[in-house]
């Protein structure tokens, strides 16, 4: 369960991410990128080199940091998700 309010921003990484990397990774790669606070309660997304898995870092209850990943059900790894210019 994600916990999305008014003021809640919604971040994507472009490019691709090592979903192996844990929540203090994670974080890591939200200050390098964005220069933001992971803790502020806003969501992260990440995408693996294949595309066909997500990765959402949020802080939901507060004071818990967490990483979730998230795969399209009932579909193999032939799913690719492309950006639209």
């Amino acid at each position: 369960m994600f916990a999305i309010g008014a003021a809640t921003q919604i971040f994507l990484a472009t490019g691709a991410t090592d979903l192996r990397k844990g929540c203090n990774g994670l974080f890591a790669l939200v200050r390098a990128r964005w220069d933001r606070d992971a803790l502020s309660g806003d969501l992260y997304l990440f995408c693996n080199r294949r595309r066909e898995a997500l990765k959402i870092l949020d802080q939901y209850p507060p004071a818990q940091k967490s990483a979730k990943i998230i795969r399209p059900a009932g579909i193999g790894p032939t799913v690719v998700w492309t950006l639209k210019n």
